[in-house]
């Protein structure tokens, strides 16, 4: 299956790199292990990887000409999207970039249960409960986790003239800088700070504070109230 692998200028045993798994509606597939890590920024520290043209199951004689990589995340289960197609004969440059997101879980956007984490108990979880009838199991609407981390990439190919090309796949993949970016949801205020900036905008341009404004407030409030009564008492109040 396997012609050469490379990280940079270290070559290593593919076998040993690579794993069994299963992928959802697919099949058997080989995962790469997890110890096996970008150390060094892009061209410096690439991950090369030349595979076999390999036979079909159902024609003997002919062989594949593309091959199917699923890309996967730190959970260890592998989902059927997303994936990417591999053909014959060309380069293939993957180049990723990793976003990590903190949203704030009180707006009904995003999930904090732990069956959103992962296909793994999304899915088979769920699906795994005694007593599950498809007549009155309800349907799930899954929400993306709160915290979570984002793989996004972009794909060149171009065509490969070298003797490798005539026998397999090449496919080369690195994260661009050894870096992330972040994405932090916050409160723009609160009720607490609200009230103290108003008071520092206060005492700065008006030359007051809010215990300040409370005050002139009660003091109009009172003195309408006195001003109210006393008409009433003189001018609509009846003596016996």
């Amino acid at each position: 299956m396997f012609i050469f692998c490379r990280a940079g200028p270290r070559h290593f045993d593919c076998c040993s790199a690579f794993a069994a798994t299963f992928v959802m509606l697919r099949g058997r597939c080989f995962r790469l292990v997890e110890d096996l890590y970008q150390s060094d920024i892009y061209g410096t520290d690439n991950l090369l990887l030349y595979f076999n043209r390999l036979r079909g199951f159902l024609i003997r004689n002919t062989t594949g000409a593309q091959m199917i990589a699923h890309l996967g995340d730190s959970h260890v289960e592998v989902g059927l999207y997303p994936r990417l197609y591999l053909s014959v004969n060309n380069w293939n440059h993957l180049h990723f970039f990793q976003r990590k997101v903190s949203m704030v879980p009180e707006k009904n956007l995003c999930s904090t249960d732990p069956l959103n984490q992962g296909l793994h108990k999304g899915i088979v979880v769920h699906f795994k409960q005694p007593g599950c009838d498809w007549k009155v199991d309800r349907l799930m609407v899954c929400l993306p986790a709160c915290e979570r981390v984002e793989n996004h990439w972009q794909m060149t190919s171009n065509v490969d003239e070298r003797a490798l090309a005539q026998n397999g796949f090449g496919f080369e993949a690195s994260f661009n800088e050894m870096e992330y970016e972040y994405y932090l949801e916050t409160h723009t205020t609160t009720p607490a700070r609200f009230i103290s900036e108003l008071g520092s905008q206060c005492g700065l341009f008006v030359g007051g504070s809010l215990m300040t404004l409370i005050q002139l407030f009660f003091t109009v409030v009172m003195f309408s109230f006195g001003f109210i009564r006393k008409a009433y008492r003189t001018y609509i109040a009846v003596n016996y």
